[in-house]
């Protein structure tokens, strides 16, 4: 059950007022504080909530405004928590500092009417803030839109005022324009950023119907393209588990990956799991970034050696596993485990920047969903059912997804010649 509970904290500003602080607990790990943005007099506060004699009418009122206030803001994060599945470190922060407040005290903005408040009248970058503030996006989602509101910074402070008011096809070319311009990014990046500045107009013209809708053509930009996909065989995945790593760190990365190679999860995903998801003999989520769009349960039996890391490691951390924080932590410490196992080879990828192949050592480009893709790939190679497949990895049938992680082993490419 969720609790709240509120402190004031021992500075007091210019008027003699200090700030109201707020603690609030949704489990036994969901701890979060932040400021509120709420100011009293410390003569005005006892036993965590505000008070005042009815004599002093001035204080009186300015302990009823706070009151209202402070269990509109409680009623506000109570209701975020439980229609989120979300909560970065920064969530209570985060939504606190979206909230406004009119001349009376009244809660105006807390994301949607906070675009009523500024409108068209606000910059892109101004409502790609909004925009998070107000969607219940996972978090990944998030990080991705502070990396699109920083660069539409960055093209405001060069084209000069930039309001909502005058986004147009126009507009979209030229911010499109400048971001391949000003930043190195692959043809597919630029194609995502593309995305997710349409879906930002699409939100804004929720808010304000009188915008108009953005032509097709509008910012257009290559099409998505993707290599062969890369991936372990079964045979260098048991290899990589049974390789001696006598460096602990470099030895729990390995088992990390190899366990995600037996359950086909995202990183994002395996840093949640705790014993909780473990139900018998299976491992039981539902995947985050698939949350909103499609919320199945996800079930995958417990290969032997997954049961095995997982026993490895039971109560020696809150999660299930000791998953690196950082990804880039995680896949330096894999591709050193990948060269010390001795089953770094050399693979043909698709150069992100000039679509044209290029050689590289495995060790080089092994990251974290690499191990998703042996999953799903090995599947595939076994000849089971695309829909079958599906049911553990999340995917929905015959998503275009799904078909990236295929490929045609040399073995069965012979088996199809030696049948003709």
């Amino acid at each position: 059950m969720s609790k709240i509970s509120l402190s004031l904290s021992t500075k007091a500003d210019a008027r003699g007022k200090s700030q109201v602080l707020m603690r609030f607990v949704g489990g036994q790990y969901d701890i979060w504080r932040g400021k509120t943005g709420i100011y009293i007099k410390p003569d005005n506060w006892k036993d965590g909530k505000p008070k005042a004699s009815r004599r002093d009418q001035a204080d009186y009122a300015e302990v009823r405004r706070v009151q209202r206030q402070l269990d509109a803001l409680a009623d506000l994060v109570c209701d975020r928590y439980a229609k989120s599945r979300e909560h970065g470190k920064d969530w209570l922060k985060e939504l606190l500092a979206t909230v406004r407040w009119d001349g009376d005290g009244q809660l105006v903005s807390s994301s949607r009417s906070g675009f009523a408040q500024t409108g068209i009248t606000a910059s892109y970058s101004t409502m790609i803030a909004e925009l998070v503030a107000d969607k219940m996006i996972s978090e990944s989602t998030s990080l991705a839109y502070v990396t699109v509101r920083n660069r539409v910074a960055a093209f405001e402070q060069a084209e000069g005022e930039c309001l909502v008011s005058g986004f147009d096809a126009s507009a979209f070319d030229r911010l499109i324009s400048f971001i391949r311009r000003a930043y190195d990014l692959s043809d597919n990046t630029i194609a995502d950023f593309r995305v997710r500045i349409l879906r930002w107009w699409h939100w804004c013209q929720e808010q304000d119907p009188s915008l108009p809708a953005m032509p097709r053509g509008a910012g257009k930009v290559r099409a998505k393209a993707y290599g062969t996909p890369y991936y372990l065989t079964k045979e260098q995945r048991d290899r990589l588990y049974d390789a001696k790593i006598e460096r602990h760190t470099i030895a729990v990365a390995r088992d990390v990956f190899v366990f995600q190679c037996l359950v086909g999860c995202r990183v994002s995903d395996l840093q949640s799991f705790t014993e909780a998801n473990v139900k018998g003999d299976h491992l039981e989520y539902i995947a985050k970034k698939t949350v909103r769009s499609n919320p199945v349960t996800i079930s995958v039996p417990l290969h032997p050696i997954a049961k095995a890391i997982i026993k490895r490691y039971k109560g020696k951390q809150k999660t299930l596993l000791p998953v690196p924080e950082k990804h880039d932590t995680y896949h330096q410490r894999l591709r050193k485990a990948i060269r010390l196992a001795g089953i770094d080879s050399m693979i043909t990828i698709r150069d992100c920047h000039t679509g044209n192949p290029r050689q590289v050592m495995l060790s080089e480009v092994a990251s974290s969903h690499m191990a998703r893709r042996t999953f799903i790939g090995c599947l595939y190679e076994a000849g089971f059912r695309e829909s079958d497949i599906c049911s553990m990895s999340g995917h929905r049938e015959g998503s275009l997804s799904i078909q990236r992680y295929r490929r045609v082993s040399d073995e069965r490419k012979r088996m199809m010649i030696d049948a003709i």
